[in-house]
């Protein structure tokens, strides 16, 4: 698994223990705990929110280049490969913004 991955798979890891824990009757009578799971859940939810993000943009490139792929006439392989590069050029600012 790839450095990336990794890094992603821990942070969507951790989103769900915190959503777990708020849940969770002793923590949420503890305020000080449930106030320091609030904050870091504001801290990570953008990141979660950017990693489905391009789960989501990854899919629809492949089905855009596939669909480009599979393409009888021109006018539809002409709206595939710009839906192919729309979606890749969202998908590196996804990037991007991951990196950061």
């Amino acid at each position: 698994m790839s450095n990336e991955r990794e890094r992603i798979e821990q942070i969507l890891h951790r989103y769900d223990e915190i959503i777990a824990s708020m849940a969770d009757p002793a923590i949420v009578s503890d305020g000080s705990r449930y106030l320091k799971l609030t904050k870091e859940l504001s801290d990570i939810e953008p990141v979660v929110t950017r990693i489905h993000d391009k789960d989501r943009v990854t899919k629809e490139l492949a089905e855009a280049r596939e669909l480009h792929t599979a393409a009888d006439d021109e006018e539809m392989r002409q709206m595939a490969a710009d839906e192919v590069a729309s979606l890749e050029q969202e998908l590196e600012t996804i990037n991007l913004d991951l990196e950061d």
